[in-house]
């Protein structure tokens, strides 16, 4: 037996034929194959009565709805992979021999031999600076944002052991947003402010919010040098409007692309500095840290007044010494 809904909008009739979720005929509507129900122009409501779908944008608008949870069939059908919500989009958790957005690509992605080596124990000697700042930190209701592009991996991983082994301080971050620089997006494709390669969880669940940092990782690698950490620090604020505490676990050896999108931060950013080795710290992480009214963080140090310094003032972080000019901290030795 068919069932047939007509809707009157104005003058118009409206028929839509149920079936399935996903499809919703409709002229008004035209419903494209999207996964995961994502389409910008039309949803798919499930009607439990029918078992069929209509389109959504003739009752309700498509931003009410959240993704993922109206029909999850094509990451899952294509590749058994699992929709993700990530704002008012989704992403797939894919199964091993997938990866991609929605697992599109067969293989295995990026490599992530040195993230497996560290994290069996058969490399010790890597980057300890994320864990040593997290462990001597009393901060409470975070967010926080971790760059997982290929030169990170050994950070990433301190990010993995430290959820592992911390599980009374899970609590302390409410969401996790892991960033690549765009998914292998070509070089010159990466716009600033919506470059992607951006995943988030809230962290209510240990294993999904590790699965979801191994989906950044190995869905991309960062490509060239400069990357999105503001893009990425303003998706963690929207997608976290209570948390009052931000920390960044940044690369030391890149540059971001977007600090013309600083102003835009309205929480004080901790930034967690990775890659340090003997390299001072980059005078663009100070200056995330200083404009947001926030803090910088190395293995050995803390330093917390860096808005507090007048023009002209110096500090010293590590070996190095930085002045404050009016357009930010500059190293002069």
């Amino acid at each position: 037996m068919f069932f047939f809904v007509n809707y009157i909008i104005g003058q118009d009739t409206i028929s839509s034929q149920p079936t399935s979720c996903g499809c919703c005929p409709s002229p008004y509507c035209q419903a494209k194959s999207t996964p995961c129900s994502t389409n910008s122009d039309c949803e798919c409501l499930m009607m439990a009565m029918t078992g069929g779908g209509m389109c959504t944008d003739t009752v309700m608008s498509c931003k009410d709805l959240v993704p993922c949870q109206n029909d999850n069939k094509t990451c899952a059908a294509a590749n058994t992979g699992t929709c993700q919500p990530l704002g008012n989009s989704f992403f797939c958790l894919c199964p091993s021999t997938h990866f991609g957005p929605v697992c599109e690509y067969r293989g295995t992605g990026t490599d992530l031999t040195v993230l497996e080596t560290i994290l069996n124990g058969s490399l010790t000697n890597y980057d300890q600076t994320v864990e040593n700042v997290l462990n001597r930190s009393n901060w409470t209701n975070m967010v926080a944002v971790v760059d997982v592009t290929g030169s990170m991996q050994p950070c990433a991983a301190a990010v993995y052991k430290w959820l592992k082994l911390a599980y009374d301080k899970l609590n302390s971050i409410k969401y996790y947003v892991f960033f690549n620089d765009g998914d292998n997006k070509a070089d010159s494709l990466k716009v600033i402010g919506s470059t992607g390669g951006i995943y988030g969880i809230p962290t209510t669940n240990l294993n999904t919010t590790l699965a979801v940092m191994q989906a950044a990782m190995k869905n991309g690698n960062g490509g060239d040098g400069p990357e999105n950490d503001i893009e990425a620090i303003l998706f963690g604020i929207k997608q976290c409007p209570t948390c009052t505490n931000l920390i960044h676990i940044a690369d030391n050896q890149v540059t971001p692309r977007d600090m013309i999108l600083l102003s835009n931060v309205t929480l004080p950013v901790k930034v967690i500095t990775c890659q340090l080795n003997s390299y001072p710290v980059n005078p663009d992480l100070i200056n995330i840290a200083s404009r947001t009214g926030g803090s910088i963080h190395t293995l050995q140090q803390d330093i917390i007044n860096l808005s507090g310094i007048p023009v002209n003032g110096t500090i010293v972080i590590g070996s190095s010494t930085y002045r404050r000019t009016v357009n930010g901290y500059v190293q002069i030795a």
